[in-house]
């Protein structure tokens, strides 16, 4: 009887024993399935294209805007620097093929279809897109013609910073280096009166630029701060 009772008591107590509970690396890991080797590689292989894309992006010349409210002397408003990027057509349909491979990756197994990834991958789909609008079409918005394709290293920013999101140890950088560089200079942009034209009555003696860079949209180019000075009228 005695025996019997113990066995009891030991039954009971074993059905009270919970699971190991898994660590924290081993939940999300298994939780996400970004952590999934061939979908960070997918994820890695748009951004890597997207790199190549804008290897040749550089600052163009500070673009002012006429003021329409003035009506004594030639004034400018708005400045800001579009910048000049030369990608090659292979580099281009490189991009896109990342952007399509990830894509079918996606769509072929129910578990991956997730918002960040989605997002991923319709970011790179953007700038793909962008690139070959702005070097099939005419430029739009003011921009010059060495200008059309301004606006590509903001689309790139957009495709990093949430790669960076999903993939906090990734160590891509948000603008290109080949832009950072250029605009890494005294005079970003250049004379930040060339634009006026009469260059007496310009009022801005310095502009600056951010970092990381701020993008305008319309038209697309890297927003600066200016430091005034006193313009001649004589």
């Amino acid at each position: 009887m005695r025996r019997a009772l113990i066995l009891a008591i030991a039954l009971t107590a074993c059905d009270r024993i919970e699971p190991r509970p898994a660590t924290d690396s081993t939940a999300r890991a298994s939780a996400a399935p970004s952590a999934r080797p061939e979908v960070r590689a997918a994820m890695t292989a748009i951004v890597t294209a997207a790199q190549a894309t804008t290897a040749t992006c550089v600052a163009s010349e500070l673009l002012w805007q006429p003021d329409p409210q003035d009506n004594y002397y030639p004034k400018y408003i708005h400045p800001c620097i579009p910048e000049r990027c030369a990608p090659k057509i292979a580099d281009l349909a490189a991009l896109a093929g990342t952007v399509k491979a990830a894509r079918a990756l996606l769509d072929g197994d129910p578990r991956l279809d997730q918002p960040s990834l989605r997002g991923l991958v319709a970011l790179g789909d953007a700038t793909a897109a962008f690139a070959a609008a702005a070097m099939g079409g005419k430029p739009r918005d003011g921009r010059r013609e060495a200008e059309r394709l301004s606006g590509l290293s903001m689309h790139h920013a957009a495709l990093v910073g949430a790669f960076r999101e999903v993939y906090p140890d990734a160590a891509a950088p948000v603008d290109p280096p080949s832009l950072t560089a250029s605009l890494a200079v005294d005079d970003p942009g250049g004379d930040p009166c060339k634009g006026w034209r009469i260059p007496r009555f310009c009022d801005v003696s310095k502009v600056h630029v951010s970092s990381p860079l701020t993008w305008r949209t319309k038209p697309p180019c890297i927003e600066v701060t200016t430091d005034p000075r006193t313009p001649s009228r004589g």
